[in-house]
């Protein structure tokens, strides 16, 4: 099922929870990776969202989506505790 939401549109929940689930998979295929942030960012340009964020992306992925992309994201969301501190990527951000 396709969705199309425009600036007026109201989610609503089919269950009593209102709850969602989004998710993109890609299989770290970069090119379906860019076309898919590119969709994201004509979103942007329509008023849709304000902004693009990611989540869980290496250093690798980021500066290919650098590279490819016309909109940077605001955030990469990525888990950082004194068990994972990933300070490769905590320095490249």
């Amino acid at each position: 099922t396709r969705l199309k939401f425009t600036r007026h549109s109201k989610l609503v929940s089919s269950d009593d929870g209102g709850q969602y689930t989004f998710g993109v998979v890609h299989s770290g295929n970069r090119s379906q990776l860019a076309q898919t942030y590119s969709a994201m960012e004509s979103l942007v340009e329509k008023g849709l969202v304000k902004s693009l964020g990611v989540s869980n992306f290496s250093t690798r992925q980021l500066s290919e989506l650098l590279v490819d992309c016309a909109i940077k994201p605001i955030a990469n969301e990525v888990e950082i505790h004194p068990f994972l501190q990933q300070p490769r990527l905590f320095h490249y951000c």
